[in-house]
């Protein structure tokens, strides 16, 4: 009878681990993007939902929830009321940093899970055609002699990933990033529009929003910020490396879930990301769109947050706009 008392207790504690170790969803998922319809995050939680619903990657229906405002900060305050419910997840990007460091948001990586790294988008540095800096040689060569000479734009935020290459440009130049001229619009087409006005001399954006104008002749792109030359329209144009700059930086978007998800919930939800990540329609529209569609599950997208998060407060530290 004791052996027996003995077998029942490891026969109810192996049930117990294999139900842990094989969750799996049982009601209808969210994902959260704190931005528009139509932003860049929403169009990556759309494709997502996309090729779940074309290729049965969940045995549950998805809805693509809309939380804008603040910041983003709608969005987090949306995703904390879930804490260890893995059937809300949220669209993030490097925001998620720059708005609690610059005092504008009070949730952290404490705060959510990391789920994964879905696609990056190197940034560019582009001018108007017949702008009188040619290359990242000319461009380097005047912000040495003046840091003030050259007015750089961006949209659509002040610590944005486009605001930070810019600063991290600068420093990587030896030069006070707080002298340059950094000019935030409100949209990044308004950014392009004063570019090729001649309002503003660099553009500082990510190659999807303006292959479309390079390919017609209406901004030339100085360089751009990958470990290795694009394809494509940009096939051409140097890595900020080539051009004696050693900087690799993008722009982002991830996946996070709320915090105290399980190891269990984490498991399926990198079975999934995974899979849909390595589709053919995923692929082709990272390439289409210029991004780096490298893949991160949630053990290594954890890592690279963490590393972006102290980059971001680093360098808006040395700008004086960190709280």
């Amino acid at each position: 009878m004791r052996n027996c008392g003995w077998l029942v207790i490891l026969a109810l504690a192996g049930a117990a681990s294999a139900t842990a170790a094989d969750w799996h969803p049982e009601k209808n998922i969210e994902v959260i993007v704190g931005t528009a319809p139509g932003s860049n995050q929403d169009a990556a939680a759309r494709r997502v939902q996309k090729i779940w619903q074309d290729q049965k990657l969940l045995p549950v229906p998805q809805t693509i929830i809309n939380k804008a405002g603040g910041g983003g900060e709608i969005g987090w305050i949306y995703l904390a009321q879930f804490a260890g419910d893995a059937h809300y997840i949220s669209m993030t990007s490097p925001s998620m940093f720059s708005n609690q460091l610059l005092g504008k948001s009070r949730y952290t990586l404490a705060d959510i899970t990391p789920i994964a790294l879905l696609v990056r988008e190197y940034e560019t540095f582009s001018v108007r055609p017949d702008h009188t800096i040619k290359s990242m040689g000319d461009l380097t060569d005047r912000l040495r002699k003046d840091p003030a000479s050259v007015t750089f734009g961006f949209g659509v935020s002040v610590g944005n990933a486009q605001h930070v290459t810019g600063a991290l440009y600068g420093k990587a130049l030896g030069i006070d990033a707080r002298k340059m001229k950094m000019v935030v619009f409100n949209a990044s087409a308004e950014a392009m529009t004063a570019v090729m006005g001649g309002h503003v001399d660099v553009l500082i954006t990510t190659p999807g929003g303006i292959d479309p104008l390079v390919q017609a002749g209406k901004l030339r792109v100085l360089g751009v910020a990958a470990p290795a030359r694009l394809k494509g329209t940009l096939a051409a144009t140097p890595t900020f490396r080539e051009a004696s700059v050693d900087i690799v930086f993008s722009n982002w978007n991830g996946v996070v879930g709320p915090k105290n998800m399980t190891a269990a919930q984490l498991s399926y939800w990198d079975s999934v990301f995974a899979r849909t990540t390595v589709s053919a329609e995923w692929k082709k529209t990272a390439s289409d769109l210029q991004q780096d569609a490298t893949y991160l599950a949630s053990r290594e997208s954890k890592g690279f947050m963490e590393r972006e998060r102290e980059q971001y407060r680093d360098i808006l530290t040395e700008l004086g706009l960190a709280k």
